[in-house]
């Protein structure tokens, strides 16, 4: 009889901690959000250091290279914002929610944050966090200074 009642109580511990870890399997469409979300950082992130690096090199600002390097720079810029929109933001590890990022600006609401792209900052895979806005809302206020026409 006591072996049958440890039998059920590790049965019931171990059934308890499946069934919580199973709330927490991402779902393929947010896997594919947040990955799309981490490329279009890093991407947007490489077009706006080309287009620094271009503009402090050479001191042009409005040439066709700077357009080149801009367009590709908000092109990732919006898919970020875009699967940003398809992520789910239903699990432990995300901070905030759908709306709280509004594509071209950041921050719904807040500033640009001060992390800044070039200080080593690593984009957090696992969940949708602040951290990981905040990445986003410091490349932008990056940008805003090598922007053609600035």
């Amino acid at each position: 009889m006591k072996t049958m009642q440890v039998f059920f109580l590790a049965g019931t511990v171990l059934l308890g901690a499946c069934t919580n870890r199973m709330n927490e399997v991402m779902s393929a469409d947010d896997i594919a959000a947040l990955q799309a979300m981490e490329q279009a950082y890093y991407a947007a992130g490489a077009y706006n250091d080309s287009l620094a690096t271009y503009v402090d090199t050479t001191g042009i600002t409005d040439d066709e290279m700077c357009f080149y390097f801009d367009g590709m720079y908000h092109y990732h810029d919006s898919l970020f914002a875009v699967h940003h929109d398809m992520y789910s933001h239903s699990y432990s590890g995300d901070d905030h929610g759908k709306g709280s990022w509004q594509m071209g600006s950041g921050w719904a609401g807040g500033g640009h944050g001060q992390m800044g792209h070039m200080n080593g900052a690593v984009f957090n895979s696992s969940y949708c966090t602040d951290a990981n806005l905040d990445l986003m809302d410091s490349l932008i206020a990056a940008h805003e200074g090598y922007h053609p026409g600035n």
